[in-house]
């Protein structure tokens, strides 16, 4: 059981970005929670759905916080409300509900680093549409966890 996703506790200058968020949890009310003093805290390009808490489903929440919270560009469904933070780009109750797809257009977990590149060392060569080595060959359009269970 988890009482939040992730806490900012008096924290400053904190990146918040790229994580999947989603579940029915036995406790905990919030995906983001807020405490005390914050000062450049940066949410963005998180998937937050289907959450809920067992006393409530906040997407961010703050509890007796204070200072600079920024959220944008995330993508959320079936959550609850962005109760602290100013910004701009959020993208709420989508029609398009597959996370696979919001991971390919570059937000939640698994999306850093899906952006085609060539890269080549002694066993494997990877190019925009495809990772060979000796044995195996992966579609680019796999995510990045059928990836690395296909390697």
């Amino acid at each position: 059981m988890v009482n939040t996703g992730i806490r900012v506790d008096n924290g400053k200058n904190i990146e918040l970005d790229h994580n999947t968020m989603y579940g029915d949890h036995g406790s905990g009310w919030c995906c983001f929670e807020m405490e005390s003093s914050l000062s450049n805290i940066n949410i963005h390009h998180n998937i937050l759905h289907d959450y809920r808490g067992s006393s409530g489903n906040a997407a961010v929440q703050p509890v007796h916080a204070s200072g600079d919270v920024n959220v944008h560009d995330n993508v959320l469904w079936n959550v609850g409300p962005i109760s602290m933070g100013s910004g701009s780009g959020n993208i709420i109750s989508p029609s398009d509900r597959s996370v696979a797809n919001w991971v390919a257009k570059g937000y939640g977990y698994g999306s850093i680093g899906l952006t085609p590149a060539t890269t080549t060392d002694s066993t494997k060569t990877t190019d925009s549409t495809k990772t060979t080595d000796s044995t195996k060959t992966t579609d680019s359009t796999k995510t990045l966890i059928q990836q690395r269970q296909l390697i």
